[in-house]
């Protein structure tokens, strides 16, 4: 796998290509769940697009099912990565075992993800239905020594895949150049916090009226406004990539709670958060 020579011109070919030849090499399935929006470009364009659903058989099957997977995924899965903060085993409740990477910007959790499908040589099998028993069984068995193999070269090809994405978003924002492209990539940076104009004007080391000023003119709206729709642009990307709830991505977008969150949502959407969610594909 050749992580150099990835840029803005060849990103969008060249993520997938790599994902793909990791999956041919460990004849495994590879998902990702993007927490914060960083494998999606400020452009809405998505670096890892349709690889965000766990496609093994046994995953797919009976659909109805998966609300109890989404909360697997959701909540139990992430808060064991956010304590353990390295690679780990993890069994679903369907029996199904995945190797699991948890990737970190600073101390966030950022992304999860998930390489299996394995069986658990242990389970009990008996008590699964026949069709489910037999992709059960079609499934490679876990074994130590594959796992450890996949999360070593699994977290090296992550942590250098966000770096990449990080930068690739650096060189998107850079297209505004001078104090517009430093006035956006501090609102992007701080998209998860209230700033207020008043650490803008520190950020820029000039007076609150005068960001104030400059704001209006380069941007033509407050910069309450402005702040507003870089929170929605983040919020938009946790909706549409990540599994979180909406009080989460509430919280991650700045709002101080969901109900106000929703209301701006709409605003500057036309529709909840919630009917946004749904018009988009299951992200689990």
């Amino acid at each position: 796998m050749n992580l150099t020579g990835i840029d803005i011109s060849n990103a969008f070919e060249a993520f997938p290509a790599l994902w793909e030849e990791f999956e041919q090499r460990f004849q495994l399935l590879l998902t990702i769940h993007d927490h914060i929006g960083v494998f999606m470009m400020p452009n809405g364009r998505r670096l890892l697009p349709r690889h965000n659903i766990h496609r093994a058989t046994c995953c797919q099957y009976k659909i109805g099912k998966r609300l109890r997977c989404f909360q697997h995924c959701r909540h139990n899965v992430i808060v064991e990565g956010e304590k353990r903060r390295g690679p780990f085993r993890y069994q679903c409740w369907r029996g199904i075992v995945e190797c699991v990477v948890p990737l970190f910007q600073g101390k966030e959790l950022a992304a999860t993800i998930f390489a299996g499908a394995f069986r658990d040589p242990d389970f009990p099998v008996d008590t699964l239905s026949r069709y489910y028993r037999r992709h059960y069984l079609a499934m490679p068995p876990w074994s130590e020594q594959v796992g450890n193999e996949v999360a070593f070269l699994l977290t090296l090809m992550g942590n250098a895949l966000m770096h990449l994405a990080n930068n690739l978003a650096s060189e998107y924002t850079q297209a505004e150049t001078g104090r517009k492209g430093q006035i956006r990539q501090f609102l992007i940076n701080n998209a998860s916090y209230q700033v207020t104009l008043a650490d803008l004007a520190h950020h820029l080391g000039l007076s609150v009226s005068r960001t104030s000023h400059i704001v209006n003119e380069l941007f033509q709206c407050s910069f309450t406004a402005l702040r507003q729709q870089e929170q929605i642009k983040l919020a938009k990307k946790l909706l549409t990539d990540g599994s979180l709830s909406l009080r989460e991505v509430a919280s991650h977008c700045g709002f101080q709670n969901e109900f106000y969150f929703s209301r701006v949502f709409k605003q500057h959407c036309g529709l909840p958060p919630g009917v946004f969610r749904s018009r988009r594909p299951d992200q689990v």
